[in-house]
């Protein structure tokens, strides 16, 4: 195990556990509103999913979904201002 890799504490055996890594899915370009950054609005970025024990699901909460910019920037955004993009 890598000395850098992150931790968290485990509720079945008590001990300290390896955090299941984060991997990117589907491709999105975000619109962005009257209210985002400029830098931010019309850039493409992708899905950030998470392991829930039998398969890979996006991080999404409360109409947001959680996405990673190209520039390496993670955002929560409003999914209604996602749109798909075909690679």
């Amino acid at each position: 195990m890598d000395a850098l890799e992150p931790f968290y504490p485990s509720r079945q055996n008590g001990g300290v556990q390896p955090r299941p890594a984060n991997i990117l899915g589907q491709r999105y370009t975000y619109l962005g509103d009257r209210l985002t950054a400029d830098h931010l609005k019309n850039q493409p970025c992708t899905a950030i999913l998470r392991h829930n024990g039998s398969k890979y699901i996006c991080i999404r909460g409360s109409g947001k979904m959680l996405v990673q910019f190209d520039s390496g920037e993670r955002h929560a955004v409003l999914a209604y201002l996602l749109r798909k993009t075909k690679d």
